[in-house]
């Protein structure tokens, strides 16, 4: 499914992505905004790694994003806007709503000290 909006905050005193670079750590909040065909617009907002892979092959850095099935760490999984259909007003309105309360539902609701780290929008 793709993702309207991607949002990822770092777990304030864990390592960042390039103090991460041999281990894997789950170090981040990753919160995502998606359409689900006949539910309507859901986030998602999980823990995660972040660490940079580097192939020896090409010589290129890949960044690269790592979590675990069946995590204990607290997550959410809501319908921000219920529909049967996509639409642009919709979709505003669920990035609106994704946009104003996604912090304070990282901070307050899962419990994480988080800062800010990347915005992805597709």
């Amino acid at each position: 499914m793709k993702h309207i909006k991607d949002v990822y905050f770092h777990i304030n005193g864990t390592p960042k992505q390039e103090e991460a670079f041999e281990c894997v750590t789950d170090n981040y909040v990753h919160a995502y905004l998606l359409y689900v065909k006949g539910k309507g617009y859901c986030w998602s907002i999980h823990r995660c790694g972040k660490y940079i892979f580097h192939d020896d092959h090409t010589g290129e850095d890949v960044k690269m994003d790592s979590f675990k099935l069946y995590d204990r760490s607290p997550s959410i999984y809501e319908c921000l806007v219920p529909c049967n259909r996509a639409g642009k007003a919709r979709e505003r309105e669920a990035v609106e709503l994704f946009d104003s309360n996604v912090f304070t539902a990282i901070r307050e609701r899962l419990g994480y000290d988080t800062d800010l780290w990347e915005v992805r929008t597709s």
